[in-house]
Parts: structure tokens; C-alpha cells; sequence
């Protein structure tokens, strides 16, 4: 071959590289004006959360399939790849039928222990028909592997023009060293993605609030979100990043005001009985977050018969409960709607009810309202809870109130106030009002208290209140969380 052809064929192969990119790159939703597009046109994705198992035999050859509680007999549903691949696929078929556009895909989330000497990163894997959970050690070439996997659901969900999230983190993940290898396998999971027109966005780590933040702060959170986000973006630029957290709680240290992310995905659940407080959750997020943000999770434990592991409520109180939470949080500004979870399973609680199809195939009444999706709401305002639900004001037996301010002594609204026992079992919260004023009830003895706000430090108090009552604690000061940060941006504005 001469040079001349050899530079033309050089040419050719860069030109159709570049049009392959950039037809990936239509196909992708993007965020614009705080709304999510698809192909141009307004997109709001109703998600389904779909749990996989990674199986094996001989853990040399891995595969995914449904995860095994879906089934009827909560067994694996397939013995190889090819089977489980069309399995997922009938699945996905059926979430699109039931209204879903998009899947956030579970079960492929690394992990780590709760120890210091533990510097090992990994995933779970099922073993052989009695499906033994084996930790499958975190390395390059597994990690290769489990992306390759990932990508191949990605493709049947392509088919079906749904769109992913993956769900890539939990547990511990943040801890040192960890965090480090943990942004390793997000460059290597974008770098196999990036070119995957379904896939949606990351979502890079579960509920962080039940991981230990031990010794961390706001700035620690900050830095490793930012590296994180980096390692991605590195290798796909037109990359969605998402945490999927619970909202005021994570104030105290997973503020979502510092995630490096471009949009939020809150996990809200009800009461059995009431969901009031599910509303108050949502006129929180509403009044105080500046990101675009979705429902990441929420759900109803719903079963007529069951009596070893008894749900919530019945059929009915989940289709109530469906059709309350998405006009709500659609009104309050989501842009987004995601359902826990797509099939009942066998785990041995209430949380065996959740899903939206049940052990014989049966879809639920509630589906009914998901599947219309916003098409028929007609939204006037995001209405306001009451502030006993707001402000958590019943059981009042033990009071701690007091005031939260900033470090000029400008009044704080709406920051976090909870209140631990003796032993950091129980626990109960509240927020500020317009005057920076609290009042935290509970209806046992409150021994510890923590307080912060978006932006803000976390301060720590012992209020030890048993004998007593009731005590009034006084003022509590909030200072911005980045300090130099905080001096910078204040010398640049004077």
C-alpha cells in the first residue's frame, strides 16, 4: 500500500469515527434549562429499578441474568449467557410495556468493608444453582469484564430505545485508598460506555448516608466527588453523573449542594399509613435545592394476602400511594420519576412487596398510574405540607429547642437538626423555621445532637436531656463549610 492511499485510509477512518460519535451523541439525553432532553424534545424519564445478579459456575465465566427473587421459585432463571440475555430482554420489554422509558440497573455495584485494613475493593457474584455469594476482588481484567457485561445490557435495552443508569457504588466506597480505585473503575466503565447510545447516566453510589463518614468532612466529600466526576468526564465529556441519596439527612455530611454531579436523585419512602411525610420531604428539596433533581427511589410494600411477612398495606393504599407521589413530586419541580422496584422478591421482610408485579406474574393496580405517567396531571402549585408533618412536631414528650444562625448572625432556614439517644439507636430530626428557630420532639430521652445546613460545617452538641424534659440549648453557629473557599468568593464580591 502506498503512502498516499495508507494517509486516505487514515482519513476515511477518522471521518467515520467522528460521524459515529456524533450520531452516539444525539442519541444521549442532556440536561438544558433544568430540563432533560432527548432527540431534541423534552424528556422526562419514568424509571423502573431493575435488579441483576451477576452469576457463575466456575467463577471463570461470568454472565447476568434477572436477579433470582424475580423468579416464581426464587432461583436463577438461566443456566448461560444467551439465556439470560433474553431473559433481561423480555424484561425490559414488559417495564416498557408497563410505561417505563428507562431502567436504573441494580446489581453491578462495587463495594467495600467497613475496616481500615481492608484496602479491597469488589463486587458480588452468585455461584452454581444454590447461587453462593462469592466477592469477586476488584482488578483490572475483572473489571474489563463486568464493564463488558454491562455494556451487553445496555444494548438489549437499546433495542427497546430504553435508556440506563447505572448504578455503580455502594457501601463504603469513599473510604481511602478505596476511593481511588473506585474512580479507576469509573474511567474504565465510561471508557467502554461512552459510545453506548442507551446508556443514560451514573449513578455513583447508593444511599452513602449508611456508610461510615467517620473522620471525614464536607471538604473530603467534595474533593472525592470532584475526582470522581474528573475520571468520567475524562473519557466521556457528554457523561450524566446522579448520587442516589435521601435528602435532608445527607446534610450533615453528603450535602447535596457539594456533589459534583449534574443532577440529584432522591430516595423518599412513606409511612405505611401516612404519607405526609414524603410530602414534607419534597417541599424541602423543592425550597432549598438548586439542581435539577428526580425521584431516584420510592415505593409501597402492597400485598392482599401475605401473612408470614406481612406489607404495608394492601393493592389499593400502592396505587394511592403512586398516584400521591408522582403528582406531588412533579409539582414540586422533578424532573424525573423512578419506582422501587420492578417484580416482588424473597427477601424475607416487608421489602418483599415492593414490586409491581407479583410472584405469579400478576401486574399491580398501581402500575395503572405509573404508566400514564404526567401526561394527565395538571399541576396548579407544589402545595405545602403542615407543619406538623413539616417540623415533626407530635410525641413531644422530650423537647430541645433553640436557634441556628450563621457566623454573622443572620438566621438560618430550614437547616437540619437531629437528635440521637444514649446509645445512637434512635433517632429524630427537625428543621429551622424562617427565623432560624427549633423545636426537635421526640418521644424518648434525647442525648446527642447534630445540626447543619447546605453549605454549612455539622456541629455536634450533648444535650443529655433524660431527667429533664425539656431544655432550650441556645444559639447554634453554622459556618460555611469551605472556609478559604467562603474568603475567596466574599473578597471577589466586595
Amino acid at each position: 500500500m502506498n503512502k498516499n492511499r495508507l494517509l486516505l485510509l487514515v482519513f476515511l477512518l477518522f471521518i467515520s469515527f467522528e460521524i459515529f460519535s456524533q450520531s452516539t451523541e444525539k442519541q444521549r439525553v442532556i440536561i438544558s434549562e433544568g430540563k432533560f432532553f432527548y432527540k431534541k424534545e423534552l424528556y422526562f424519564p419514568m424509571i423502573m429499578n431493575y435488579q441483576l445478579d451477576i452469576y457463575t459456575d466456575n467463577e471463570m465465566d461470568y454472565w447476568a441474568g434477572p436477579h433470582h427473587g424475580y423468579s416464581s421459585d426464587n432461583k436463577r432463571c438461566c443456566n448461560n449467557k444467551t439465556d439470560a440475555l433474553m431473559s433481561i430482554f423480555s424484561d425490559f420489554a414488559q417495564i416498557k410495556e408497563m410505561g417505563f422509558n428507562c431502567i436504573r440497573l441494580c446489581g453491578v455495584e462495587m463495594e467495600a468493608e467497613n475496616l481500615t485494613a481492608s484496602q479491597n475493593m469488589f463486587y458480588l457474584t452468585k455461584k452454581g444453582k444454590d447461587l453462593q455469594i462469592i466477592k469477586k476482588a476488584y482488578t483490572t481484567q475483572h473489571g474489563k469484564a463486568l464493564a463488558s457485561i454491562i455494556n451487553s445490557i445496555l444494548n438489549e435495552a437499546q433495542e427497546l430505545d430504553l435508556k440506563v443508569i447505572v448504578l455503580t457504588g455502594k457501601k463504603n466506597i469513599h473510604r481511602p485508598k478505596i476511593s481511588n480505585i473506585y474512580g479507576d473503575w469509573l474511567s474504565l466503565l465510561a471508557d467502554t460506555l461512552k459510545n453506548n447510545p442507551a446508556l443514560f447516566a451514573y449513578d455513583l453510589y447508593n444511599e452513602p448516608i449508611h456508610s461510615s463518614s467517620a473522620g471525614l468532612t464536607k471538604n473530603n466529600i467534595e474533593e472525592i466527588t470532584e475526582d470522581w466526576q474528573k475520571k468520567i468526564i475524562k473519557r466521556d465529556k457528554n457523561a450524566l453523573i446522579t448520587y442516589g441519596i435521601m435528602g435532608h439527612a445527607d446534610v450533615m455530611m453528603w450535602d447535596p449542594s457539594i456533589l459534583k454531579c449534574d443532577f440529584l436523585s432522591f430516595h423518599l419512602y412513606p409511612e405505611p399509613n401516612n404519607f405526609r411525610y414524603v410530602e414534607a420531604s419534597i417541599n424541602w428539596i423543592q425550597q432549598n435545592i438548586d439542581k435539577v433533581w428526580i425521584i431516584g427511589e420510592t415505593g409501597y410494600s402492597s400485598n392482599d394476602t401475605a401473612k408470614t411477612y406481612p406489607a404495608w398495606g394492601n393493592l389499593e393504599m400502592q396505587k394511592k400511594y403512586a398516584e400521591f407521589v408522582l403528582v406531588k413530586s412533579y409539582c414540586c419541580g422533578a424532573i424525573g420519576f423512578s419506582w422501587w422496584v420492578y417484580k416482588d422478591v424473597f427477601w424475607g421482610s416487608v421489602q418483599n412487596w415492593f414490586g409491581l408485579i407479583d410472584h405469579q406474574g400478576n401486574t399491580k393496580p398501581a402500575n395503572a398510574v405509573l404508566k400514564k405517567g404526567i401526561s394527565k396531571i395538571a399541576c396548579n402549585d407544589c402545595i405545602q405540607a403542615d407543619d406538623l408533618h413539616y417540623f415533626r412536631l407530635e410525641n413531644c414528650t422530650y423537647t430541645v429547642t433553640g436557634s441556628v444562625e450563621d457566623e454573622f448572625g443572620k438566621p438560618l432556614a430550614n437547616a437540619v437538626i437531629y437528635g440521637w439517644n444514649k446509645k445512637w439507636e434512635q433517632h429524630v430530626y427537625t428543621f429551622s423555621d424562617h427565623w432560624g428557630k427549633f423545636k426537635l420532639c421526640s418521644a424518648n430521652e434525647i442525648t446527642y445532637i447534630k445540626a447543619s445546613a447546605l453549605g454549612k460545617t455539622t456541629i455536634h452538641k450533648i444535650v443529655s436531656l433524660d431527667q429533664e424534659k425539656t431544655k432550650n440549648i441556645g444559639r447554634l453557629e453554622l459556618k460555611p463549610y469551605n472556609e478559604k473557599r467562603h474568603r475567596k468568593k466574599t473578597k471577589r464580591f466586595r
